[in-house]
């Protein structure tokens, strides 16, 4: 069987709005050295990507919404990709909505990082997140 090179992206961006709002509040609280990788392909067969990824950390982020992912196929789809990542040495965070509110979110992946939570921003979580949104409502073309 031939494989397929890996395709990348012409312009990597966020897939959805709960996306958007995961990527501001990764930019805004974790060090300027771990930015993320939007759109990260990392099976060269199934062409299977990452919503967010830090590849030299092997460290993954899957935004879960409420579409194809709670339905059986999406769901096998789900733990197929799963499984090849983990197979090939990869630590997903799962994420849902939710999670944008807790801050047990950004400890987690720093932990998963090995960011020391002492040298990320100092600024709260919630508050963060509320000044992110207050910024899109009030300004939503930025």
């Amino acid at each position: 069987m031939k494989k397929r090179a890996f395709r990348k992206p012409a312009k990597a961006r966020t897939e959805s709005e709960l996306e958007a709002e995961f990527l501001r509040l990764f930019r805004s609280q974790l060090p300027p050295t771990f930015r993320p990788t939007l759109q990260h392909y990392f099976h060269s067969v199934r062409q299977w990507r990452f919503d967010f990824s830090w590849p030299p950390y092997l460290v993954a982020v899957e935004v879960q919404g409420h579409d194809n992912h709670y339905t059986r196929p999406g769901a096998a789809n789900d733990y197929a990709k799963h499984n090849a990542a983990i197979t090939l040495g990869w630590r997903i965070l799962y994420l849902i909505d939710t999670d944008l509110e807790k801050p047990e979110t950004l400890i987690q992946l720093c932990t998963l990082l090995g960011i020391p939570y002492e040298h990320r921003t100092t600024q709260n979580w919630t508050d963060t997140l509320n000044a992110e949104r207050r910024n899109i409502y009030q300004n939503p073309n930025t």
